[in-house]
């Protein structure tokens, strides 16, 4: 498990504090238990699966990027000098 700070509505932490203490169970053990709740529904886990997709290589990915740019930057001063060489 990891440490996490969370905040919430006074109201409803109040009636979760009450449930946990009706139930005689943590407020902690009931706040993970909602979690869990949320985290196993299907819609959920196909989003989390969705944002864990990288790319295979990143690095890579940028350097095309960077090169995409540096081409169009090149094209760009060569255009601005032809403007400026003319007069």
């Amino acid at each position: 498990m990891k440490r996490t700070q969370v905040y919430y509505e006074s109201e409803v932490l109040e009636d979760l504090r009450l449930y946990a203490q009706e139930q005689g169970l943590p407020l902690a053990e009931v706040l993970r238990w909602g979690a869990y709740e949320i985290w196993k529904k299907p819609k959920v886990k196909k989003a989390i699966k969705k944002a864990k997709v990288k790319p295979k290589k990143p690095a890579l990915a940028l350097i095309g990027c960077l090169g995409k740019i540096g081409r169009k930057t090149q094209n760009f001063s060569e255009t601005v000098d032809e403007i400026y060489d003319k007069d």
